[in-house]
């Protein structure tokens, strides 16, 4: 057990906000790309304020994503 190392938050919070951002924004594009696939009704229960699609919602998403991931 004395190999046990420590893991470092600020590190691992980027990370995971970073991979969540970036999994927002491959689901818009997506979204986009096929509006018949109506993936986004999936993730919009789970962002407030986050309605399809205008600007600012896609920025308020990304944060909120992004938030999430710390």
């Amino acid at each position: 057990m004395s190999d046990f190392k420590s893991v470092r938050i600020y590190p691992l919070g980027m990370a995971l906000g970073t991979l969540l951002a970036i999994s927002f924004v491959l689901c818009v594009i997506s979204g986009l790309t096929f509006p018949t696939a109506t993936m986004y009704q999936a993730w919009l229960p789970l962002l407030p304020g986050v309605t399809w699609i205008s600007w600012p919602s896609v920025f308020l998403g990304l944060i909120e994503s992004f938030a999430y991931g710390w």
